[in-house]
């Protein structure tokens, strides 16, 4: 049983990355609250009172306990990443860099995972080095209910400023793929057997392979399988889907999450 959840993102020069992806996944996730909010960031130069990465871990520090008084988090922490003899880093320059950003990464999200905690993880902002060690780390250790997510903002609200979305357009989550190349491949697609055997039917197998293997729309796929459109958004609706929800665990699911799941299994 999860020990509660774990937001963490990567940050750039915009705080309202992370504050716009913490308010989106309050509400696409339903949670109460989450245990904690961490910020993970590269570090500018502290010397300017007008550098843009410092300005926005001060802009943070401002705004994130807002949400611990409202009750959205138990706690709040920052991150900052050093190289091993104890330079700040603003960027990957180096392998020692890299070598050195990777490690902290690494601890953070294994920390969370040894507590038990679900985590969903943001990598919306931040440098380049950051984004790739990041993401590298987290298809290492993160696993279903886990998540890596990315926010899409419109370009008149980040010129705004504004920390907080204010209309549905303003920004959107996606939600990216976890391919778990670490695991031992033949244990993997004997758990995919194993739910495509057990938790659907025969139809809703076809379906799912149909999908899946051709990368076909609804209608595509029903041309192929000689059914309704009709028929097969019912299979996915009332059988695939929700079998997949209880085989991931997760609240929602839908065709981005069949074909993550599948995609190397029937390729």
């Amino acid at each position: 049983m999860s020990q509660g959840v774990s937001f963490i993102a990567t940050l750039g020069v915009r705080p309202q990355i992370v504050t716009t992806a913490v308010d989106l996944l309050l509400e696409h996730l339903r949670v109460p609250h989450f245990e904690e909010i961490v910020v993970v960031h590269t570090l500018g130069d502290q010397t300017r009172l007008d550098d843009p990465m410092t300005a926005a871990v001060a802009t943070l520090r401002q705004h994130l306990p807002d949400y611990v008084s409202a009750g959205f988090a138990r706690s709040f922490e920052f991150v900052p990443l050093f190289g091993k003899d104890g330079h700040p880093l603003a960027d990957v320059t180096t392998p020692q860099d890299a070598d050195a950003m990777f490690a902290i990464i690494r601890r953070v999200l294994f920390h969370r995972k040894r507590l038990g905690r679900e985590v969903h993880l943001c990598v919306a902002g931040g440098r380049k080095g950051l984004l790739a060690c990041t993401m590298v780390v987290a298809n290492m250790h993160l696993r279903s209910p886990d998540a890596l997510w990315l926010t899409y903002s419109d370009e008149k609200y980040l010129r705004s400023g504004a920390l907080h979305p204010q209309h549905d357009g303003d920004a959107r989550l996606l939600q990216m793929p976890l391919y778990h190349f670490l695991e031992d491949d033949e244990k993997s697609r004997s758990r995919l057997r194993d739910f495509l055997d057990n938790s659907l039917t025969s139809r809703e197998r076809d379906l799912v392979e149909v999908l899946v293997r051709n990368r076909l729309t609804n209608r595509e796929a029903a041309l192929r399988l000689g059914i309704s459109e009709k028929r097969v958004e019912k299979h996915l609706s009332e059988g695939v889907y929700p079998a997949l929800r209880r085989f991931l665990g997760r609240g929602q699911v839908g065709r981005q999450d069949l074909m993550a799941e599948f995609a190397a299994y029937f390729k």
